[in-house]
């Protein structure tokens, strides 16, 4: 895993707002061993699929789910349950973690 720079690091606690987006956990099997990591063209890091969430068109997460997955992937999915929301404004302001389940 690659350390963000100082530079970074400061972009990223004093951005003004926080970007909705959503991503899909795959396992393998029901015991959850591995998950599915993909590499998108022109990044440097692993991540799992999914993206930046289209608020204007109405788009809600689990839509945002599911387009990124067909878009990168190719799979026409049905979206599970929300496992967790990361809230980095909260996270700020809170000096905590995000990150709650709805």
């Amino acid at each position: 895993m690659t350390t963000p720079t100082a530079t970074q690091q400061h972009f990223f606690e004093n951005y003004p707002m926080a970007i909705p987006s959503a991503g899909v956990l795959f396992f393998d099997n029901p015991t959850h061993e591995r998950v599915l990591i993909v590499k998108p063209r022109g990044r440097a890091l692993w991540e799992i699929p999914g993206g930046v969430t289209e608020a204007r068109r109405g788009e809600s997460p689990l839509g945002t789910a599911r387009r990124e997955v067909a878009e990168e992937l190719g799979l026409d999915i049905t979206v599970g349950r929300i496992l967790g929301i990361d809230d980095p404004l909260r996270r700020r302001r809170d000096r905590r973690t995000g990150v709650r389940r709805p």
